[in-house]
């Protein structure tokens, strides 16, 4: 009895080893199935493509973002540098025509 379960599931096995096989190798009796198979990885390799542009497109913009970013801080580095000593060249020419003010002014 044994033997003859083992000789079936051999048999089994073998069905699905040739099934397998079709599925993997075209010959005249699958030529429709191979065709159909194309087409369904052709359209998978489409999806493939269309989603690694897509992640490119998004890599690409964040690194656009992140330049920007960079950009940015420093024209507010350099603004705020730039107001800082505006703001002390101000402060020196409002003292020196507080002295001159002083200095045309008669001291009683």
């Amino acid at each position: 009895m044994k033997v003859g379960n083992i000789e079936e599931t051999n048999a089994d096995s073998h069905e699905a080893d040739s099934v397998t096989r079709e599925d993997y190798f075209g010959d005249v009796q699958n030529l429709d199935h191979c065709i159909k198979n194309l087409k369904v990885l052709g359209y998978f390799q489409l999806l493939i493509a269309n989603a690694c542009s897509s992640i490119f497109s998004m890599i690409q913009q964040r690194q656009q973002d992140i330049e920007y970013r960079e950009s940015d801080i420093n024209m507010k580095q350099r603004f705020a540098v730039a107001q800082t000593l505006y703001n002390e060249l101000a402060i020196i020419e409002f003292c020196r025509l507080e002295v001159n003010k002083h200095s045309l002014v008669p001291c009683p």
